[in-house]
């Protein structure tokens, strides 16, 4: 899923936005580099997340960043800054539903803070499979 965005913000589809992906364990910098249409994605390979918010933010100029399985306290405070900057994020963080994502603390931070507009939920059993969305202002998360 995350893989997609990257691939429609950084294409033709969504007008090349400038997108920096933190690449933390190499899974998504093959699928970057070998995809032709992908002309503004920059990718920090293998930093952490907090750190790499903070290069991105630097050096790249990003719109938007691009982080998975956000989770430890210097993640959030570099969204946090990030977003401060400008900059408009799109991460995962594991949950099985709604109720157990408002429980992790470091998503209730950002949520609160305005960092995520939405929370998409997709299927375990079926792969990139959106199950539901939840949108700032409608609803309870």
């Amino acid at each position: 899923f995350l893989k997609k965005c990257a691939a429609a913000l950084c294409g033709e589809a969504l007008g090349w936005r400038r997108a920096a992906v933190i690449d933390e364990r190499d899974e998504f910098w093959y699928f970057a580099a070998h995809d032709p249409s992908i002309v503004t994605l920059d990718v920090l390979r293998g930093t952490d997340k907090a750190h790499g918010i903070q290069t991105a933010l630097r050096l790249f100029s990003p719109e938007y960043i691009i982080c998975d399985e956000i989770g430890m306290a210097e993640e959030t405070a570099g969204m946090l800054q990030g977003m401060h900057s400008g900059v408009r994020f799109i991460a995962s963080i594991h949950a099985a539903d709604p109720e157990e994502l408002r429980r992790r603390r470091q998503f209730r931070m950002l949520w609160e803070a305005g960092v995520f507009e939405h929370a998409v939920f997709l299927s375990g059993a079926q792969k990139g499979r959106i199950t539901e969305v939840l949108r700032r202002g409608e609803g309870d998360l």
